[in-house]
């Protein structure tokens, strides 16, 4: 290779001019050797400073010198400036070079950019260049008229000059060299032709190409190691097979090197500066410059590694894989064994280091107002229409470039879609769902089916499918419910067999239900995207003597009943979940929220049962198959106990004397001697004998609640007599029908059944106290009793309210007119007959009712 003009570094000593005879051999003794600019700008970096001070200079010329360098000079000045100073002809190495075409077409705008202000820079230097060597020039043409040591040593001045921004200058090109090489290939870089001349301007591409080759990447050279030669070992089947020695670039086929694009390892140590700019946390910044693995104790090898054996195939395999590695510069020879000089991902530190790297990068590109989600090195992103998104990926393309990080455009897809496919799922922003692809649906239809068929399977392939199937449920709708159950067996039969999962195991029934769910839902799962907001909210709580409830202000209750008492207090938190469910919600397809302070619970809930516990795996399935039978999305939350006081309270009341059953013998006993009922009236989930009950307070499973339908006939608390007659009226009743949606209609008929007039017209703006008086006073003639005329006043106290601001049950009027009523017609008592207690208690005595009764359990 020719040696370079501005290669050449100018050393001199200012204490010593003797010995030249001349000006020429003051400039010729200056040229060295090529590379000993690295020597001087060492000497250089290193002086102290003060040391350097020299005798001062004329005191208008320092005065000038420091306002050129404090004061700010505009853009028309230096332009200005730089008109006048023109390159001499005889100076061609004053130049500052160019990028080749071909480089820059594969360069992107960030690294143009960055190029484009160096040589802006350069091009500074190198007029500051041409003026040290035009004032060199002028003092040696006039040297015959001015004294030689002024001559000598103004020029030397000027040569240290140049010496000075020719260090500066190839600087600036290695700089600019490190900043391009990550953006070619090995097959562009090999295609330049290479021309340096003496005279002509020095091309990137010539410096590129040298140096990737002969510096950059350190590449292992063919030959034997430089230690002790490594003999040949014997095989046990004699053959002779040579350990691996690292591989050279030209052991690798021409086609894998088309492949292989160079500069990848390591390149972002080189935009430290960039990533300054976005953060300011020191362990990212340590890891970026280089990361250094977190060793608890510094390894320590006490014996020599032993030869690796491997056949010549493996040994080809291997020498290739090691050459691509060096083209990329991921690896490199140190002594006698090669190293990474990048972090691997086969590391267990890798991935969070990666994503302790990217955050920087994700937060400065949210602040700029985009939306995207990563996970490692898979970016989704995000936008509102279009064109936000083509926005949001023009910016995070622009700022990886910018940090030195590669977008493969080959796995990307970089325009905008309302499906794409993210983590190996399908996701659908119109339809707000998330799905499996079909590769995957067809592989789960595949596995689950052998496994049907199959009569036994080896423990590490169940393994495999729970694996798998683990991997694909978050696009399957309630699918990790039907995993739990295989999962538990593989882990009973894995300790069966001493962790031998070379073991055969067979599965249950169970099992079997549970994979044909696979089979028969896999092919048309799809999951919605949900969000925080949830229909119904139910705080639910637990104590060992009850369970209670409570969802929009509206509060419920129930005991335990004596086996479920004995049971653990982690079931009794999941049955009260259940039972909070089952009384508030009763619409399908709504998101739910329960608040528990239990976390044993929480965990079941949000886990789809578990492993540990078999009794709570199945009340928690239970709870779940509830929810997949009316589509119900449900998510559990922790509240403390102190927040969570109204269902702690309710789960404490105390057993009053109405929550009582009778025997199991004894209820049979009186259905078999009479008849057995079809409804239980003031039951509970625990003490109903029938499967239709009402209950006092809000029930799972109840179809009413009698003591509101009592309460809506009559203001105060009824008996057990008048609530039966309200409860037990036909199916096939107006009243009853219509009273499960509001009052209004069951008061309208029944004053229709008094015969209301048509004048009242139900509007309550319109009706006046002497309607009501006339229509009262029509009910007494027409023979009312009473209670009718009562419950006619009640009615309409309901249905129209106040008149003259007064409610209608307690104006002064219709009291007055209901008081004489009662005296005139008092009411009849209820019964004609009655019960003889003391009878009664001697019949029960005898020995007859006694055998009938079947024994003397109690109720």
């Amino acid at each position: 290779m020719a040696k370079k003009v501005e290669d050449s570094i100018f050393e001199h000593d200012d204490n010593d001019l003797s010995g030249y005879d001349n000006l020429d051999d003051i400039l010729m003794s200056n040229e060295q050797n090529e590379g000993s600019h690295v020597d001087v700008l060492d000497s250089i970096l290193n002086q102290d400073d003060h040391k350097s001070d020299g005798p001062p200079i004329y005191e208008a010329v320092a005065k000038k010198v420091a306002q050129l360098i404090h004061d700010e000079v505009n853009k028309e000045t230096i332009e200005h400036v730089k008109s006048r100073i023109q390159t001499p002809s005889n100076c061609a190495a004053i130049v500052v070079p160019k990028v080749n075409p071909e480089l820059w077409s594969q360069m992107n705008p960030p690294t143009k950019t960055a190029d484009i202000k160096s040589q802006n820079f350069q091009i500074l230097m190198s007029k500051s260049m041409t003026c040290f060597a035009t004032i060199a020039s002028e003092i040696a043409k006039r040297s015959a008229d001015l004294p030689k040591e002024f001559c000598e040593k103004t020029i030397r001045l000027c040569m240290d000059g140049v010496t000075m921004q020719s260090l500066a200058m190839r600087d600036v090109n290695f700089k600019r060299r490190q900043a391009i090489k990550p953006h070619l290939s090995q097959q562009t870089i090999k295609g330049i032709k290479i021309n340096v001349k003496r005279n002509e301007a020095i091309n990137f591409a010539a410096f590129f190409h040298l140096r990737t080759w002969q510096g950059s990447f350190k590449l292992p050279r063919p030959g034997p190691l430089p230690s002790r030669q490594i003999q040949q070992l014997p095989t046990r089947q004699g053959q002779v097979h040579t350990p691996v020695s690292p591989a050279t670039p030209n052991s690798l086929p021409t086609e894998s090197l088309n492949k292989v694009q160079t500069g990848y390892a390591g390149r972002i140590s080189h935009y430290i500066s960039e990533w300054n700019n976005i953060t300011k946390n020191r362990e990212v910044l340590e890891i970026v410059q280089g990361y250094r693995l977190p060793f608890k104790v510094v390894p320590q090898q006490s014996n020599e590694p032993k030869q690796l054996e491997m056949s010549e195939t493996d040994k080809k395999i291997i020498e290739a894989k090691i050459s691509e590695l060096s083209l990329i510069g991921a690896i490199e020879k140190v002594e006698r064994v090669l190293t990474y000089t990048c972090l691997p991902f086969g590391l267990s530190c890798a991935p969070r280091v990666f994503t302790k790297l990217m955050k920087p990068v994700v937060e400065t590109l949210r602040s700029q107002g985009h939306l995207s989600v990563i996970y490692l090195d898979d970016l989704l992103l995000l936008g509102k229409d279009e064109l936000q998104c083509r926005k949001n990926i023009f910016a995070t393309k622009q700022l990886l470039n910018k940090l030195g990080l590669l977008v493969s455009e080959e796995k990307s897809k970089l325009s905008p879609s309302q499906e794409i496919q993210y983590l190996g799922f399908k996701f659908n922003s119109c339809t707000k769902t998330m799905e499996l692809p079909m590769g995957k649906r067809q592989k789960v239809l595949n596995l689950c089916s052998a496994a049907l068929h199959s009569s036994t399977m080896t423990i590490m392939s169940a393994a495999e499918l729970i694996g798998y199937l683990v991997s694909v449920s978050p696009a399957v709708p309630y699918s990790p419910l039907y995993i739990r159950t295989l999962e538990l067996e593989k882990t009973i039969a894995l300790v069966k067999n001493n962790y031998d999962y070379s073991k055969f195991l067979s599965f249950s029934d169970s099992v079997r239900k549970d994979l044909k769910w696979w089979v028969d839902t896999v092919g048309s799962a799809v999951m919605k995207i949900r969000n925080d907001s949830f229909d119904f909210v139910v705080f639910t709580d637990a104590s060992l003597t009850g369970w209670g409830a409570h969802c929009n202000n509206v509060k419920t209750h129930g005991f335990w009943s004596e086996e479920q008492t004995k049971r653990h207090i982690n079931e009794l938190e999941l049955m009260a979940i259940l039972y909070g469910l089952q009384t508030f919600v009763k619409e399908d397809s709504v998101n739910v929220l329960i608040r528990s302070d239990s976390t044993t619970a929480i965990s079941y809930i949000n886990k789809y049962g578990g492993c540990r516990s078999v009794k709570c795996h199945k009340i928690a399935s239970t709870i779940w198959k509830w929810c997949e039978s009316k589509n119900i999305w449900l998510f559990a939350s922790y509240i403390s106990t102190d927040q969570n006081v109204v269902a702690d309270v309710c789960s404490r009341v105390q057993v009053d004397g109405c929550e009582f059953k009778l025997s199991k013998q004894i209820f049979d006993s009186i259905c078999l001697k009479f008849f057995k009922p079809k409804i239980d009236l003031f039951a509970s989930i625990a003490t109903r004998q029938c499967m239709q009950y009402y209950s006092w307070y809000p029930d799972p499973e109840s179809i009413g609640n009698s003591k509101k339908v009592c309460y809506r006939q009559c203001k105060w608390d009824c008996c057990g007599t008048t609530l039966a007659g309200a409860a037990v009226v036909s199916n096939n009743s107006p009243f009853v029908e219509k009273s499960s949606a509001c009052s209004g209609p069951r008061i309208t008929e029944t004053l229709r059944a008094q015969k209301l007039p048509q004048n009242l017209g139900f509007q309550p703006s319109s009706v006046s106290i002497n309607v009501i008086l006339g229509f009262l006073t029509d009910l007494y003639e027409n023979g009312s009793s009473y209670s009718s005329m009562n419950a006619a006043r009640s009615a309409l106290s309901v249905l129209l309210g106040k008149v003259d601001g007064v409610s209608i049950g307690e104006h002064p009027l219709v009291v007055r007119l209901l008081r004489g009523v009662g005296r005139l017609r008092p009411p009849l008592p209820r019964y004609q007959t009655t019960w003889d207690v003391l009878s009664f208690f001697e019949t029960m005595r005898s020995p007859g009712v006694d055998a009938w009764l079947g024994g003397r359990d109690t109720c």
